[in-house]
């Protein structure tokens, strides 16, 4: 008798390992990744074997590939499988996550690899987002002159649960209102900027500048993390109007300089040289002294004209309007420049009242309350605006205007700000310096083309430059040297605008530079360098955009001259740069000055 005796050989059961780089798994929202490895082990699998993994929360992390497939051939080569962090937007700190590894039983063909369990991995999402309520200054810088406004664009720094409506308010009314009173951010606009407009109040006193807060504060949600957030409080600058209407007036020639003291008496002060270079046509007294011809003054000395309420200075030309609107000038007498025998405007019987005053090369312009203009003086470009290009050396000039709000004279033409916020110009325009698209010379007032919504013209030689509502510049004409202040040297027949300015309140243009107060109450120049007068440290050259002027902070005004500027600060000292050959920035020397040096006395 035999027997058979049968013998089964069982297969030893597979094995798997899952190996972390890091020892540990983390990522962050910003996208970074962490890696791990599986491999297979103890045996050859008798088919494919197919791994699954997938990530317990995919709002926190993913992980790819979604499977993987060993087989006889690469079953001991480790697979690595990459974990990447995503970005929910909610401030939810940091979340753990679990990474399921399992064998897929339906694609694998090896039940003794099937039957292993499954293996998972815990990894780390950290959290980046941060609740908060994120506010943008839309000009670099909230800093409104009072009656004007300025705004904020205000967004969440995190995706809400629920929607989160923010209360705004002012810290002093009296000083500074907003509009709206309150914002509402879903989870779906909370990055989308939500604008807020602050108007500074003209409150008519003269109490400097302020700095009210707006307060954001959340005033509705039941997102728990944005009802407990700090409220948010940012501080503005309100620049107090009168402050600077009250400063002193400032004006300057070719080598001159004068000044309005901001006293009871309001005295006229002047330095520098007599503008006019011994040509014997100079008349009155020109110079502080009261001696004509180059007598130069270092330093500024009283030229007894009292109760200045405006002034204006050209090449070869000065003249001041009273506080009986009456007009005083002195300087060069050459076609009928200084209006002596134009005695109905000169000695303030007009029935009108004078109340502007603008002087070209050899003419003068007066506004009066009604919107019209007189005017005196040479009329040879038609820069009188009465039609043609006759002289008013015996005469008033009526000039073919009305509704003007301000006026400015530049070598033989004039130009105009109407109430309805557009400029007009006239008189001499071969660089283009009407503004109209031509250079042909224009007698009668002519529109400036595509400007509105001005509020100060400034003529210059050949050039003149504009300010915008919002705080924009713009030029046209002669633009050699960098005049016009786009980045280009070449004239323009049309207004272009003064490259990267965007927050001035004033703006001053003589024949080779130009300069521009900003509402921080700094000053940036364009135009020639040759004798430091862009103030910039610097000295030679040109630049054909903006430089900021070194040094000169809490400006009020500023005013251009041929080759030098001046400012008066806020607290009424005055600084000048520049040309400093006749002594006219008054610091005692006839050295030029590439930075602002401050005036003997003022």
């Amino acid at each position: 008798m035999s027997c058979d005796n049968e013998v089964t050989t069982r297969k030893p059961i597979g094995s798997w390992t899952v190996t972390e780089t890091s020892s540990s798994t983390s990522v962050s929202e910003s996208g970074s990744t962490d890696t791990f490895t599986v491999v297979l082990a103890t045996r050859v699998p008798d088919g494919n074997i197919v791994i699954d993994l997938s990530s317990s929360d995919t709002g926190e992390i993913t992980v790819s590939p979604s499977s993987i497939t060993f087989s006889s051939d690469n079953y001991t080569t480790a697979r690595t499988v990459t974990v990447t962090g995503i970005n929910d937007d909610f401030d939810d700190g940091d979340i753990t996550s679990t990474i399921t590894i399992s064998f897929n039983d339906t694609q694998s063909s090896d039940e003794s690899y099937e039957a292993l369990a499954d293996k998972t991995i815990s990894a780390t999402t950290t959290d980046d987002d941060t609740l908060g309520i994120t506010i943008t200054e839309t000009n670099g810088i909230t800093a409104p002159v009072e009656s004007t406004t300025d705004t904020l664009d205000i967004t969440l720094a995190s995706k809400p649960l629920a929607d989160v409506t923010l209360s705004i308010t002012s810290s002093d009314t009296t000083e500074i209102t907003l509009s709206p009173s309150s914002l509402t951010f879903s989870s779906g606009n909370y990055t989308t900027a939500q604008r807020v407009t602050l108007t500074a109040v003209q409150d008519a006193l003269i109490d400097g500048d302020m700095n009210p807060t707006v307060t954001f504060s959340v005033s509705s949600t039941v997102d728990a993390g944005y009802a407990a957030l700090a409220n948010e409080v940012f501080t503005a600058t309100v620049y107090d109007s009168l402050l600077t209407q009250d400063v002193n007036e400032i004006a300057l020639g070719e080598t001159q300089s004068c000044y309005v003291d901001n006293d009871a008496s309001k005295t006229m002060y002047c330095w520098g040289g007599d503008n006019c270079d011994g040509d014997s046509g100079c008349t009155g007294s020109i110079v502080p002294n009261g001696v004509a011809n180059d007598n130069n003054t270092l330093v500024p000395i009283a030229v007894g004209v009292d109760n200045v309420t405006s002034l204006s200075i050209s090449q070869h030309l000065t003249c001041a309007l009273l506080g009986d609107k009456s007009v005083q000038c002195w300087g060069i007498n050459q076609r009928g420049s200084l209006g002596t025998s134009a005695g109905q405007l000169l000695d303030g019987s007009q029935v009108y009242e004078a109340y502007g005053l603008g002087v070209g090369s050899q003419h003068g312009l007066v506004t009066l309350d009604n919107g019209t203009m007189l005017g005196w003086g040479y009329g040879g470009f038609g820069q009188l605006g009465e039609g043609g290009t006759a002289w008013a050396t015996n005469r008033i000039a009526y000039p073919d205007i009305d509704n003007v709000s301000q006026i400015s004279g530049g070598n033989y033409f004039s130009c105009a700000l109407m109430r309805d916020k557009t400029i007009k110009c006239w008189g001499k325009n071969g660089n283009g310096q009407v503004g109209d698209g031509t250079t042909t010379n224009v007698t009668s007032p002519t529109k400036v083309s595509g400007l509105s919504n001005m509020s100060k013209v400034a003529a210059g030689g050949n050039h003149a430059c504009a300010l915008a509502d919002n705080g924009t510049v713009w030029c046209w004409g002669r633009g050699d040297g960098g005049k016009l202040g786009n980045g280009a040297d070449s004239n323009s027949s049309t207004p272009v605008q003064v490259s990267g300015i965007t927050t001035a309140t004033d703006v001053s243009a003589s024949d080779l530079v130009s300069c521009a107060l900003l509402s921080d109450r700094t000053v940036n120049c364009w135009g020639s360098n040759a004798d430091g007068q862009l103030g910039n440290g610097s000295t030679g050259g040109s630049s054909n955009v903006p430089v900021a002027v070194s040094s000169l902070t809490s400006v009020a005004k500023v005013a251009s001259g041929f080759k030098h500027n001046c400012a008066i600060r806020t607290d009424n000292t005055v600084w000048c740069w520049g040309d400093n050959t006749k002594g006219q920035l008054g610091d005692n020397s006839t050295t030029d000055r590439n930075i602002p040096v401050q005036v003997v006395g003022f």
